[in-house]
């Protein structure tokens, strides 16, 4: 096909039936997608983007893990910033030991993306992304979470920031092939 286009620019009246024949094909594939667009059922919209129930409490339910947002590409989301001050080894401990695990068996549930818990020379630095600041104000909320913070030993935090409409780039997909790995 490519050998008939590029010898038909030598002969003018063929060059203009290839791009005809181009132009054709072309609104012939943009008609394809566009009745698939058209046919395809609306998607439904998440329960939290939805108008909310008068009849319904405001606190966010738990939902499965893999009903997170894509953090592929930008997301609003909602930051916070802990620090807790103290020896960072021993506070690190504390919190892996006792405070991580029901962690992770509940923050996905109500939105968490992820968190990140660094030493510093004074303590510890956490920073966590969550979907919403309702499903993380839901989240500090449960008794188990409290209980596990309690049990802990961990202080209160040093200072606490919270940004809402916190802007969300993830670069790389978990899992996804990377040159050198």
């Amino acid at each position: 096909m490519l050998l008939l286009f590029f010898g038909s620019v030598i002969n003018a009246s063929l060059l203009a039936r290839f791009l005809l024949l181009a132009v054709l094909i072309g609104w012939m594939a943009a008609s394809v997608v566009a009745m698939r667009l058209l046919c395809a059922p609306a998607p439904t919209p998440h329960p939290r983007d939805r108008e909310p129930d008068p009849g319904r409490t405001s606190r966010p339910t738990p939902r499965n893990r893999g009903d997170r947002i894509a953090t592929k590409g930008t997301a609003v989301a909602y930051l916070t910033i802990h620090r807790l001050d103290g020896n960072p080894d021993q506070l690190l401990r504390q919190k892996r030991e006792t405070f991580d695990p029901t962690v992770r068996a509940l923050a996905g549930q109500y939105g968490a993306l992820f968190s990140v818990t660094a030493k510093t020379a004074d303590g510890l630095l956490v920073i966590n992304v969550w979907e919403s600041a309702e499903g993380a104000a839901a989240f500090t909320q449960l008794p188990a979470i409290q209980q596990a913070q309690r049990a802990s030993g961990l202080p209160r935090p040093s200072s606490f920031e919270r940004y809402l409409d916190a802007q969300l780039d993830a670069y790389q997909h978990p899992g996804a092939n990377r040159p050198g790995r």
